[in-house]
C-alpha cells in the first residue's frame, strides 16, 4: 500500500520534468529563429526526429525567405537518413521542383531517384516501384548528361533491369516446372523478344529447346517427327549462339536423342523445303 502513492509520484515527477523541459518549451515558443537555429543543431547531432517535428512548425513561417532552401533540403535530408525512403524521394523531389537552381538540386534529383531505387523489392514481387525507380533515374541522366554521378545511375538501372528480366524468366520457368510446356516455351520466346541483350538469353534458349523436346516425347506417335523436327530447329538456335555456352553439353545431350527421330537428310529436305 505504501508503494502506490510512491509509484503515483515517480510518475508525476517524470511528467512535470518533461514538461518543463528545454525542448519542451522550445516547441510551445513562437520564436521561430531560436527554432531554426536548433533545428540545424538537432540536425548535426543527428537527433532527426526533433528536426523533423521542429521543421513542421517553422517551415510555413519561412517559405519565401532565403532559409526556406535550407529547411526544405535538411528535412529532405533529415527523412532519408532516417531510412525512410518513401518520404524522402518525395521531399528530395519536391526541393528540386521548388529550387531548380539550388547548388543542391542535382543532388537532390539523385537521391529522389536512388530513394526510389531502395524502394525497388525482390523480383518475385510487383515491380511497380522499380519501374518508377527506372524513370526517375532516367529523367536524372537526361537532366543532367555530364554529372559524375551518371555511371551509378547507369549501374542501378542495369541492376534494375536485371530484376525485371529475372522476374518475366521466373515466370516462364514455373511453367516450365508445372509442366505446361507450351506456355513455357511462349513465355520463354517472349522474353528473348523483350530482352534481346539478357545476360539470361542462354538459359531461356536452352529452355525453349528442353520444352520443344518434352513435348516431342510425349507427343502421339503421328506427330512425333514433326515435334523434335521443332526441337532440332530449337537445338540449332542454341548452338549457334552459343556453341561454347553453359548448357552446351546438356544441349548436345539432348540433341543426341533428337537425331534418333530426325536425321541429317531430313534437317536438309526441311531446309530445302522452307
Amino acid at each position: 500500500m505504501i508503494r502506490k502513492p510512491f509509484t503515483y509520484f515517480i510518475v508525476l515527477l517524470s511528467l512535470l520534468i518533461i514538461s518543463c523541459s528545454p525542448y519542451t518549451e522550445l516547441l510551445k515558443s513562437s520564436d521561430n529563429e531560436l527554432k531554426y537555429t536548433k533545428m540545424l543543431e538537432y540536425y548535426n547531432k543527428k537527433k532527426y526526429s526533433k528536426v523533423d517535428e521542429l521543421i513542421e512548425q517553422i517551415q510555413p513561417a519561412f517559405r519565401g525567405s532565403e532559409k526556406a532552401e535550407n529547411i526544405a533540403y535538411i528535412k529532405a535530408q533529415s527523412s532519408y537518413k532516417q531510412k525512410d525512403y518513401i518520404t524522402a524521394a518525395s521531399n528530395f523531389r519536391s526541393f528540386a521542383n521548388a529550387f531548380p537552381t539550388s547548388k543542391n538540386a542535382e543532388e537532390a534529383n539523385f537521391l529522389s531517384a536512388y530513394c526510389s531505387y531502395k524502394e525497388s523489392p525482390r523480383s518475385s514481387l510487383d515491380q511497380t516501384n522499380t519501374l518508377n525507380a527506372m524513370n526517375a533515374l532516367e529523367l536524372f541522366k537526361r537532366l543532367y548528361p555530364k554529372s559524375d554521378k551518371v555511371p551509378e545511375a547507369n549501374r542501378l538501372l542495369d541492376e534494375l533491369q536485371t530484376k525485371l528480366e529475372k522476374k518475366d524468366l521466373d515466370i516462364a520457368l514455373l511453367y516450365y516446372k508445372m509442366d505446361d510446356y507450351l506456355a513455357a516455351s511462349t513465355s520463354f520466346k517472349n522474353f528473348i523478344k523483350d530482352y534481346p541483350e539478357s545476360q539470361f538469353k542462354e538459359q531461356a534458349l536452352y529452355y525453349i529447346l528442353k520444352c520443344k523436346f518434352e513435348v516431342a516425347q510425349n507427343t502421339i506417335y503421328q506427330n512425333q517427327k514433326e515435334r523434335f523436327i521443332e526441337a532440332s530447329e530449337a537445338y540449332d538456335e542454341y548452338i549457334s549462339s552459343f556453341p561454347t555456352g553453359q548448357y552446351t553439353d546438356r544441349a548436345k545431350a539432348l540433341n543426341a536423342v533428337i537425331s534418333k527421330y530426325v536425321p541429317a537428310d531430313t534437317k536438309k529436305e526441311e531446309t530445302s523445303n522452307q
